[in-house]
């Protein structure tokens, strides 16, 4: 039988990842999108701060290389291109130009 629901780790990173492109992209867009060749500063040094606070160096997924993965591997599929896919998703309809702005390699990534 097929799950429509996300997975739990993309559900709970999703409230932080809309409220991010709720109050910090949108409201900005329509001024970026007039100003196109300035450069977002605030947002980028948001966005670098809370990717080195949460570890990750880029938006795509880590792949693990633990001893028991084998086992963790055949009960479910990796969740992290679905989680990548949902977090520029989420990013990009905040805005898809401050999206490319991002730090890391997001866009390279997949």
């Amino acid at each position: 039988m097929i799950e429509f629901e996300a997975p739990k780790p993309i559900a709970q990173s999703g409230v932080a990842l809309r409220t991010v492109a709720e109050n910090m992209m949108r409201p900005v867009s329509r001024y970026f999108d007039e100003n196109e060749h300035e450069i977002p500063w605030d947002y980028i040094n948001f966005m670098h701060m809370a990717m080195r606070a949460t570890g990750a160096g880029s938006l795509a997924p880590r792949e693990s290389k633990k001893e028991g993965d084998d086992a963790a591997k055949k009960d479910r599929p990796p969740i992290g291109y679905q989680s990548l896919a949902f977090m520029l998703e989420t990013l990009s309809w905040g805005d898809v130009g401050l999206y490319l702005c991002t730090p890391g390699g997001g866009l390279g990534a997949p």
